[in-house]
């Protein structure tokens, strides 16, 4: 089922039924108003019965009426920006298309969705026309009536004298078709002239549920962020990849090749900062959850490494041995299917109870952190100690592998140096608000320390790789290309070892006062 997808920019406001729509001609380029044309508009708006979806910022109805009449999904994308995924009406009213249940599992989980709510809409568009009567944009307004169709959280409201189950009110809606963004800016000043106050929701949806975003309430970036507590620091880092871990969730369940890449970069962060910040909580409060994250990133591993895997033998294929093709199709057929296996692997997990429950355990821990005294002090009295210690234990891993006296030992320190190492910069990262030349100077020799050994790494498993292909009865000339690469990987391996004496120690030592 093909899925419709725009971006829409607009801007709601808030009118009385006495006022007048002004005139815009000659404002940011509108050169006429359009003849109005009224439509009417009814939709039923889908959701879990506690609401999860409108406590993300995303409404997702069926609607009849107008030109685009079908299911809508709404993701927020930025401030007046939304993301709109269309699908066409289909015969069942009561049970939301598969394609689009997806791109809210992440919300929604377990959960199922139901009819919440009904919102029906006498609109009258008034097309805001530039030269050659372009639509630049489109000002509706618009006479909404709702109507609760029930769950337990909106009828406790209306019992508790919260949101009524029926509403009415006049809004207006500057929708961009054509026009630039700072059309919304420059019709504004004549919207409020005319009586117009920005509306108190983000959407007719809000409006209706009386509810905001449920997402923890954070402050927004401190003017200094160094006196701000440590704890405000760490949870904004955990909030703000627990929002790409959802985004990157949507992606890889709509397609998306890199959208399983992302999902384990999320959770890889989220765990990581809970290592370098978890003296900040409880002590044992964040193991179970690290626990977690660690093995939702192993299930979604194996079709990228594969993925990786495949690229670089086959690049170094091409040029090592060209004729052999007989080598190159049983790397290519072999690494294929286990990247297809990864990726089944990887959707059934992130389908399952337990990565729900994953992604329920990292709300609860945001919403309401258990945090130490510590998580009080000042950010920049206390955060860079906890960089000074993952510094030291890249230093303490480096000397480790140099010291190492078989291959095996070596190849097992240098992959928990690349952890560390990996830990280090995104602990730095995530600090540079504190002192931002310092913090990125670290994160950059922290990442070129991680480049580094990951390629390492990958030399390693390349070579495993290669050598298990080898003993699985293939030909002899496919086994001597086999070897051919074996021996590049071999040499790549020792090339790195030879540039990591130098390039650990480039990364800079961190020195707690000169970071305030």
């Amino acid at each position: 089922m093909a899925l419709d997808r725009v971006v829409e920019q607009e801007r709601k406001y808030d009118v009385d039924a006495a006022a007048t729509v002004p005139v815009l001609d000659g404002v940011a380029g509108i050169v006429r108003v359009g003849a109005p044309r009224t439509t009417s508009l009814d939709a039923v708006y889908f959701d879990t019965s506690d609401l999860r979806l409108a406590a993300s910022a995303i409404t997702l109805r069926r609607r009849h009426g107008g030109d685009d009449a079908g299911w809508h999904l709404k993701l927020p994308v930025a401030t007046d920006r939304k993301e709109e995924v269309r699908l066409p009406l289909g015969a069942d009213r009561d049970r939301v298309p598969g394609p689009l249940h997806e791109l809210v599992r992440s919300e929604a989980r377990d959960h199922p969705l139901g009819p919440v709510t009904r919102i029906r809409n006498e609109r009258v568009e008034h097309p805001l026309l530039g030269s050659d009567d372009v639509v630049l944009a489109v000002l509706c307004d618009d006479h909404v009536t709702t109507e609760s169709l029930g769950t337990e959280r909106i009828r406790a409201q209306g019992s508790d004298g919260g949101t009524p189950p029926s509403q009415s009110w006049r809004e207006w809606e500057v929708e961009l078709v054509t026009g630039e963004p700072k059309l919304l800016d420059l019709v504004e000043p004549r919207l409020h002239r005319a009586g117009a106050t920005p509306a108190p929701g983000a959407s007719k949806l809000a409006r209706a549920l009386g509810t905001g975003p449920r997402r923890p309430p954070l402050r927004g970036a401190p003017h200094r962020p160094n006196r701000s507590p440590a704890g405000d620091l760490a949870l904004r880092y955990l909030f703000e990849h627990r929002s790409r871990l959802h985004d990157a969730d949507r992606r890889m369940r709509s397609g998306d090749p890199e959208g399983v890449h992302d999902v384990r970069v999320a959770s890889r962060r989220l765990r990581s900062a809970l290592a370098t910040y978890r003296t900040l909580f409880e002590p044992g409060s964040v193991d179970e959850l690290r626990g977690e994250l660690k093995w939702i990133g192993g299930q979604l591993g194996q079709a990228r490494d594969a993925e990786v895997l495949r690229e670089r033998l086959l690049s170094e294929a091409a040029d090592a041995a060209p004729h052999h093709d007989g080598a190159v199709a049983i790397i290519d057929d072999e690494l294929s299917a286990t990247q297809r296996a990864g990726r089944e692997a990887a959707l059934s997990a992130v389908g399952s109870t337990r990565y729900f429950r994953l992604l329920d355990a990292l709300d609860e821990l945001i919403a309401e952190p258990p945090f130490t005294p510590l998580s009080g002090r000042r950010a920049d009295k206390v955060v860079p100690h906890l960089l000074k210690r993952d510094r030291s234990k890249v230093a303490r891993l480096a000397r480790g592998a140099l010291a190492a006296t078989s291959p095996d030992e070596r190849d097992h320190a240098l992959h928990e140096a690349r952890k560390a190492a990996k830990r280090l910069r995104y602990a730095a990262e995530s600090a540079t608000p504190l002192a931002p030349r310092r913090g990125r100077r670290l994160a950059r020799a922290s990442m070129a320390l991680q480049d580094l050994l990951g390629g390492h790494q990958d030399s390693v498993v390349a070579r495993l790789f290669l050598e298990q292909l080898a003993a699985s009865g293939i030909s002899v000339e496919a086994a001597f290309t086999l070897g051919q690469l074996h021996g590049l990987e071999q040499e790549r391996a020792h090339n790195t070892e030879r540039a990591f004496s130098d390039a650990w120690r480039r990364v800079p030592r961190v020195h707690p006062k000169r970071w305030r």
